[in-house]
């Protein structure tokens, strides 16, 4: 299985922007980060995949090693054996007339078991292997053990995980570098990764609102819109109008909204006046809010 792409986040909003490419900026790249996370997610469970195929792989190596262990066993039994057919050639030397049939075989034993020994060394060494229970030639096919396997006794090292020619540091996730380029390494504070959106608030001009976010970090990103709850100048019920934290001059006074944010809530503070709009009809016809026809709604990313 390839290793999942994640989607590049479109070009994120900054304050430099116009008034109206900051807005769909901001709504482009709030809208991708749902995607994000689905596609992290999928980078987290191929990632897990790769640690189980570990875990198999460390349980067939510690099946070779019990293979090995027993050619280890048989390759010293035969040795001892021919230490032994040797001696008793040497301590019978003088029945070599009358037992010269005994001799031979005897001599054929010694090359039997000589062979068996090669054989279980070139095994162990990775060699070929050339004769196995008196069968010559090679040896062809997949070897196979029989019964369940357990990992008693057995070691299981964690699997290092290579991305992109680096396998990364504590504490970093895997981020995507675009189509066709394996995935590189980033730390946590570096990846939005936890969205929140709170329900429609009312609105009180010179009021203020805490609303408990549950990011349990401070958020990189506060964003909001209105909610058309009253049809005015224009626009209907259910509309929905993004707005920013930030001061706007209406009528010579400075008015608007201010948004402060720590690990548990962000914090709202309203001016008097609290939000001026175009309207949906002329957009160089600004009005006031009334603000019980509105509600707002807060969104932070973390």
């Amino acid at each position: 299985m390839a290793a999942p792409i994640i989607t590049p986040l479109p070009t994120p909003p900054i304050r430099s922007d116009a008034p109206a490419d900051f807005a769909v900026k901001a709504d482009n790249f709030a809208a991708s980060l749902p995607g994000l996370v689905t596609e992290t997610n999928a980078s987290v469970a191929f990632v897990d995949q790769r640690a189980i195929d570990a875990d198999a792989s460390a349980t067939a190596a510690a099946a070779s090693e019990q293979a090995a262990e027993a050619g280890r066993a048989e390759v010293a039994a035969n040795t001892a054996t021919v230490a032994s057919n040797t001696a008793t050639v040497v301590a019978r030397a003088d029945e070599v007339a009358a037992n010269t049939q005994q001799v031979a075989d005897n001599t054929q034993a010694v090359a039997t078991n000589t062979q068996a020994v090669a054989d279980a060394l070139a095994s162990i060494a990775g060699g070929p292997v050339y004769s196995v229970n008196g069968m010559t030639g090679n040896v062809t096919g997949i070897a196979t053990q029989a019964g369940a396997e357990t990992l008693a006794n057995k070691t299981v090292v964690d699997p290092v995980v290579t991305l992109g020619g680096s396998q990364g540091v504590a504490g970093q996730v895997p981020v995507s570098q675009g189509a066709g380029l394996p995935p590189a390494w980033a730390t946590m504070s570096q990846v939005i990764s936890k969205y929140f959106e709170s329900a429609e608030q009312a609105i009180t001009a010179g009021g203020s609102l805490t609303i408990a976010h549950g990011l349990l970090s401070r958020p990189k990103i506060i964003n909001a819109y209105l909610v058309c709850k009253v049809a005015e100048n224009g626009y209907t019920v259910g509309d929905r109008v993004e707005v920013f934290f930030r001061p706007q001059i209406w009528a010579g006074y400075v008015r608007g909204s201010a948004a402060v944010a720590d690990a548990s809530n962000v914090v709202i503070r309203h001016s008097s006046a609290p939000y001026a709009l175009a309207s949906k009809t002329d957009a160089d016809t600004p009005f006031q809010i009334t603000p019980s026809n509105w509600r707002l709604v807060v969104r932070a990313f973390a």
